[in-house]
């Protein structure tokens, strides 16, 4: 690889390809290619590119290389981050929670996942065994007074801050610095978020552990509200409260951990798969076999992830967009039942 003052990962050393961390953007290049695509991002026509090129290499590029070389830039040049509506907070996270790195030791470690994940397996478990307990009504779910509801909202509340709290643990853990943090709108469902965008100067296992260490989170507050239900003695509004957050967290813990959203799950997939921005390439994988075009620069197993993981994106986004027009529907109807 040239010396550029840029981090890099090898991506198939046989072909000497790599991926270039600029942030939110990872570019896929070569070792040619990475000098032909700057040029051309600075706008130089192909003769100077020509010029340039072989005055540093010592040998000629063609136009038609020149032109792959935009068309490679324009493909996969893509942020990682989805367009929505994003209300800021804090714009430096880091200046408040560089000092919580000696949590981080404690609480971001092997053993302490392998407990959570054998904590949440025997709640599931025992959610299954026991689904009776679980079950609500309608009067139920009328019934619950003004402190049950207050009740659900703190629970959530909490679920949602020690989310976030545990990625900036995991952060802090390896040296990387969480940048902004607030809110983000998506179709009608907020979430709170938070941007790391120099996790990718991080190796491939701390940004898996930075990604999961927020859902294990959502694992800890669900499995403890399961044993509560069916092992504490509760009266029928704690009880009801409780099981309303249950269902919520599951659904919260789904929405967060699956790969067909740009959150934690789509993140531990992508670098699983050591794929960078897999979404955005599958789609234009889809779109160019469509169009009958080629799609450069694909591994082997690229061309059997793309069409599984797009196949799997279509499913999800018409079950996604269904299931909001219903629900906007739905408080639409009641909104006018109660004009």
């Amino acid at each position: 690889m040239p010396d550029y003052d840029l981090p890099y990962t090898v991506y198939d050393e046989e072909r000497g390809l790599y991926i270039l961390n600029l942030g939110e953007e990872h570019l896929l290049v070569n070792e040619e290619g990475l000098f032909v695509i700057d040029l051309i991002k600075k706008g130089l026509s192909p003769d100077t590119i020509q010029s340039m090129f072989e005055s540093q290499f010592k040998r000629s590029i063609s136009k038609e290389e020149i032109r792959d070389s935009g068309i490679l830039l324009e493909k996969l040049e893509a942020p990682s981050g989805e367009r929505s509506l994003e209300i800021p907070l804090i714009s430096d996270l880091h200046k408040y929670t560089k000092g919580l790195s000696f949590l981080s030791a404690w609480l971001i470690n092997v053993p302490v996942g392998v407990g959570i994940s054998f904590f949440l397996v025997t709640a599931l478990w025992q959610f299954y065994s026991n689904f009776d307990a679980f079950l609500l009504s309608g009067k139920d779910i009328t019934g619950l007074s003004a402190g049950g509801w207050i009740f659900c909202i703190f629970y959530m509340l909490c679920t949602v801050l020690t989310h976030e709290i545990m990625h900036v643990l995991a952060c802090e853990k390896y040296g990387v610095a969480p940048g902004a943090c607030g809110f983000r709108l998506k179709l009608i469902f907020p979430f709170l978020y938070i941007d790391i965008p120099s996790s990718w100067e991080c190796s491939q296992k701390a940004r898996i552990i930075i990604s999961a260490a927020g859902p294990a989170a959502n694992m800890i507050f669900l499995s403890v509200a399961i044993f509560v239900i069916l092992y504490g003695s509760l009266n029928e509004q704690v009880r009801t409260a409780l099981v309303v957050t249950v269902y919520s967290n599951m659904l919260t813990t789904l929405a967060v951990a699956n790969p067909f959203m740009k959150e934690d799950g789509y993140n531990i997939v992508s670098d699983i798969l050591k794929i960078p921005n897999l979404m955005p390439r599958a789609i234009e994988y889809v779109k160019s076999k469509i169009k009958g075009e080629d799609f450069e620069y694909l591994s082997p197993h690229e061309k059997i992830v793309f069409p599984l993981y797009s196949s799997g994106l279509v499913v999800f986004r018409i079950v996604l967009y269904g299931l909001t027009a219903y629900i906007l529907y739905r408080v639409a109807m009641w909104v006018a039942g109660i004009l």
